[in-house]
């Protein structure tokens, strides 16, 4: 390259100089430049990949997602090279996954035979997560396969990329995958359910919630009913106030506050004066949203500094006697 001026890039193209032009997309101080290396080495093609992930690898995030911006247009012959790259602890493994699953349709056979094929030592999480981000409907029966991998990670990876997906036939899998004794699969589980919002799953996230011995499932199984919205819910996220755990005691008055059912008035007025500040301040604003007018007197208590020494608790309180005026006028 010459020492002043811009890089000549088409005779850096004619050479065939991936280093040269790799060193230009990485360095050059003109993002202009940079941005037209990159459409060279996009035409270069294959032989442009390996270099590219070599940065992906070794580079700040920036560049990574740049990098890995240029494999996804290189398209097909960038897949292979990239899946031998996932690794599981690697920081760099996401970017690789997003890109084969942004690369796509070119993305899927070869993901599924890595994940098929046990000699190709491929590790299943972010190869599973690769498959789920393609958007292709062959994804979701290895995912629902992989609920019951030996891999923890992995199961738990496939719940997750279930969850985003959103595909009805997961549910009673992911039912069934909240029985596991690992927690983090059953958090995951949980956690798809609530995503997919299909009210199949109410009796299963029920019976996690009542699961006093899974303190983190009860939690994420608080959420995902709020998310359903489904009014069976009701009576035992109300019972869930008296949790032991605050975040439990959180995540269902929150989810009470979404389904919006007036039996949970006064649970959520007792909870408002009780326990601690992160469960009272989610009753608060819980009996904001639902708006009923029986919950003034506890939050006019809560809201007072004289009585309440949490500011979250009393900002909340206040804002949740906003809301009910609010809808008081409304109504008149």
């Amino acid at each position: 390259m010459p020492l002043f001026g811009p890089p000549d890039l088409d005779k850096l193209k004619a050479k065939g100089d991936v280093p040269g032009l790799t060193k230009v997309f990485v360095s050059h101080r003109d993002e202009a430049v940079r941005k037209a290396a990159a459409r060279v080495l996009v035409q270069i093609g294959a032989p442009a990949v390996e270099p590219l992930i070599a940065i992906v690898k070794g580079q700040v995030e920036a560049v990574r997602k740049a990098a890995a911006g240029v494999l996804v247009q290189i398209g097909a012959p960038a897949v292979e090279p990239l899946i031998a790259a996932l690794n599981v602890n690697a920081p760099y493994t996401t970017i690789i996954a997003e890109a084969l699953g942004q690369i796509g349709e070119p993305a899927v056979k070869p993901l599924l035979a890595a994940l098929m094929e046990p000699n190709r030592h491929v590790p299943k999480a972010p190869a599973l997560m690769a498959l789920g981000l393609t958007g292709d409907a062959r994804r979701v029966e290895p995912l629902i396969a992989a609920l019951w991998d030996e891999d923890s990670e992995a199961r738990s990876v496939a719940a997750l990329t279930l969850g985003k997906i959103g595909d009805p036939q997961a549910v009673e899998p992911l039912c069934r995958a909240l029985q596991t004794s690992n927690f983090g699969v059953r958090n995951a589980a949980a956690w798809a359910l609530g995503m997919i919002g299909d009210a199949r799953a109410v009796g299963p996230l029920i019976a996690t919630l009542n699961d006093a011995e899974q303190w983190p499932a009860r939690k994420v199984a608080a959420e995902a009913l709020g998310q359903i919205r489904d009014t069976r819910a009701v009576e035992p996220l109300c019972a869930a106030l008296k949790a032991d755990s605050e975040d439990v005691r959180a995540a269902a008055a929150e989810a009470l506050g979404k389904i919006g059912d007036t039996r949970a008035v006064e649970p959520l007025c007792s909870a408002v004066s009780l326990g601690r500040p992160l469960a009272r301040a989610a009753a608060a604003q819980a009996l904001g949203k639902i708006g009923d007018a029986r919950a003034v007197k506890d939050l006019e208590g809560a809201a007072s500094p004289y009585l309440v020494a949490d500011a979250n608790v009393r900002r909340a309180a206040d804002e949740a006697l906003a809301q009910i005026r609010r809808a008081s006028r409304r109504a008149q």
